[in-house]
């Protein structure tokens, strides 16, 4: 898994499977290009900034 490229996306995504308090989730992530410019979970947009 360390060979390929992570994007911003999937290190949140990642943090969240590895939390236990979140054993199911909702999670939209926005990209414009290569660039994560929204992270919405369970309808909030906190995970961009790391609120989850």
């Amino acid at each position: 898994m360390h060979l390929l490229k992570l994007w911003d996306g999937d290190r949140i995504f990642l943090k969240l499977i590895d939390n236990p308090a979140y054993t199911f989730f909702s999670l939209k992530l926005c990209y414009r290009g290569d660039k994560l410019v929204s992270a919405i979970l369970n309808g909030k947009e906190d995970a961009l900034n790391g609120h989850f």
